[in-house]
């Protein structure tokens, strides 16, 4: 049986709502400090122009399952659903321009369940910072 909201003290329902929304305003302003944080945004700008799951960019298959995990972070830190990859224009200069967007976590899922082994857990053969571990690179995926 619910309480008598007239047997309550004066009050409590709306310090409640009160803190409900002072809340909800401290994170909505951590959020938006998280947006706005240049390490943040160097990440996201970084992963746009080296985004690959088949290999970690600069690393080929060394740390890959590592490479997901920060990755993904970043991605999340930064708030975006999806990516819009740069790549080189085709015109063979430095240039880039905006490849088509990418739903990077539908991506990410494809990827690993092509390396998941029949066990379940993931295993890296480039053997570098221990990812030869499988409960490792399961812990990574």
């Amino acid at each position: 049986m619910a309480a008598d909201p007239a047997m309550q003290p004066a009050g409590r329902i709306d310090r409640s709502i009160d803190d409900f929304e002072e809340e909800f305003a401290r994170e909505s302003r951590i959020e938006a400090q998280r947006r706005r944080d240049l390490r943040v945004r160097a990440a996201y700008d970084w992963i746009r122009r080296h985004f690959s799951f088949h290999e970690n960019p600069g690393m080929g298959q060394e740390g890959l399952y590592y490479y997901y995990h920060a990755m993904a972070r970043a991605l999340v830190a930064a708030q975006q659903p999806t990516i819009i990859p740069l790549v080189p224009a085709a015109d063979g200069t430095d240039a880039v321009k905006e490849g088509t967007p990418q739903n990077w976590r539908l991506v990410l899922v494809e990827s690993l369940l092509e390396r998941q082994r029949d066990a379940g857990s993931w295993l890296n053969t480039a053997d570098r910072w221990l990812e030869g571990n499988p409960e490792l690179c399961t812990i990574y995926a």
